[in-house]
């Protein structure tokens, strides 16, 4: 840069101009653009920890406490979800335990009346369960029992979409393919209950002929079906329920 008064060459540093003494003007003003600049600067940081000491003496307490207060709120009402079911629970257990004799009565009279469907539910539900040296021999029973029921319900929806409880239309061909195939593991064997009770048998066997009279009845299904079910996937099953629920039905 040059001086403004004499043209002589001047750098921004130097306050006079060292040929003729004048006043540099552009260090003048540099000078005073700095010292304009470091004062917002330092007014601003001032006030930038002013606000975070007030954030930490005040704000940060009260969040914290806020914090505190929703995590214990939450681990109460937790608890009482907790609470209230292990009160029912006990509740349940000791209203079993005591009229168990009866209880026993109206499941025996259930099995009779092959209501396999309601012993499940209340197995499920109300823990009454058949007394048995053999008790979780009769696993096996309440899983037929349970997929009979759900084979039912999911058919069942594709007749009638409105009814109450009933599964939504699109996966009910694949509930009812689970079902079938889940049955056919405990009906040939495969499933995890190795010990399976003997008194069970019968109403396995039973419930057995019900899922096939079903599938036949509701499903279109064939003797041949029926027989070739154990060697089919699930994925198999879904493609026989369809064509013979939906393409045999178009075709006559």
């Amino acid at each position: 840069m040059k001086c403004s008064k004499c043209g002589a060459p001047i750098q921004l540093n130097q306050k006079y101009c060292p040929n003729c003494g004048s006043l540099n003007e552009e260090n003048a003003k540099h000078v005073s653009d700095m010292e304009n600049y470091d004062s917002k600067f330092n007014k601003t940081r001032k006030q930038v920890v002013s606000n975070s000491k007030w954030f930490v003496k005040y704000m940060a307490p009260i969040t914290a406490m806020v914090i505190a207060i929703i995590a214990i709120a939450a681990a109460i009402v937790w608890n009482q979800a907790l609470g209230g079911y292990d009160l029912a629970h006990a509740i349940n257990r000791k209203e079993n335990k005591k009229n168990n004799k009866m209880i026993q009565l109206q499941l025996n009279k259930m099995l009779d009346d092959e209501n396999y469907t309601g012993l499940y539910l209340l197995d499920r539900d109300a823990e009454r369960t058949l007394d048995s040296s053999e008790r979780y021999g009769w696993s096996d029973f309440y899983n037929m029992a349970y997929y009979y029921r759900d084979l039912r319900v999911s058919i069942c929806s594709l007749y009638d979409p409105g009814q109450e409880n009933s599964y939504y239309t699109e996966t009910a061909l694949s509930n009812a393919s689970r079902a079938i195939r889940n049955a056919e593991d405990i009906i040939n064997n495969t499933s995890r209950y190795r010990n399976r009770a003997e008194e069970s048998v019968p109403y396995i066997d039973d419930i057995t002929d019900k899922i096939y009279m079903f599938l036949k009845a509701y499903c279109n299904f064939t003797d041949d079906d029926i027989t070739g079910l154990p060697e089919k996937s699930q994925t198999d099953i879904i493609t026989l329920l369809s064509r013979r629920m939906f393409d045999d039905e178009q075709k006559n």
